[in-house]
């Protein structure tokens, strides 16, 4: 009777392994592993686009205070705002792109975080910018030159200003133009945030 038992509790206990393990496997396969590897290489390319552009527009901000608007600095401020469109409208199709990889309450957010702050620092920066040209544009000396202008010989002067004022309205709509990618980039960094907490 006892050996009868004794069979019975062995052929109990190994079905209940059996089937534990059975049941661990099926586990195994149907739940995501939580130590499936998380790629930053995204994450790293922006950062890398708006770290960039942060410190050239930090150069930029600082000849904005106090440079002249002369034809050549005006020339030289278009480019860089064409340049930096270019690179931050790149930037907001990667952070879109972005969205269908983030894994939320990992370490991307880390990532995320930062994207996002620097997309902030970004905007204030452009923002500055157009406000240091716009007051630039509006001092005493500048809308007083053409009637000064009148002065010199053969209207060299006047034909300066005719053509920095030309350059000044092409860099305000470069200006302009950035400032509303700038918006982009910082609404979709906000949404990659949102997105990896």
């Amino acid at each position: 009777m006892k050996k009868v038992i004794l069979v019975s509790l062995t052929v109990f206990f190994f079905s209940s392994y059996i089937f534990a393990k059975n049941t661990q496997s099926k586990e195994n396969l149907s739940l995501p592993s939580k130590n499936k590897s998380v790629s930053f290489d995204g994450y790293k390319e922006i950062l890398y686009k708006l770290v960039k552009q942060d410190e050239i527009l930090d150069e930029a901000l600082e000849k904005s205070k106090n440079s002249k608007l002369t034809e050549s600095f005006l020339s030289e401020m278009a480019v860089l705002a064409k340049n930096a469109q270019k690179n931050l409208n790149e930037a907001a199709v990667l952070n879109k792109n972005q969205l269908a990889f983030v894994s939320p309450g990992s370490e991307t957010s880390k990532y995320t975080r930062t994207i996002m702050a620097y997309a902030n620092k970004i905007d204030r920066k452009i923002r500055a910018i157009s406000a240091n040209i716009e007051k630039a544009s509006y001092s005493p000396a500048y809308r007083n030159a053409p009637i000064s202008s009148k002065k010199t010989a053969k209207g060299k002067k006047l034909t300066q200003i005719l053509k920095e004022k030309e350059n000044l309205d092409n860099l305000k709509k470069e200006l302009l133009s950035l400032q509303k990618t700038s918006q982009k980039v910082k609404a979709s960094g906000k949404w990659l945030y949102i997105a990896s907490k």
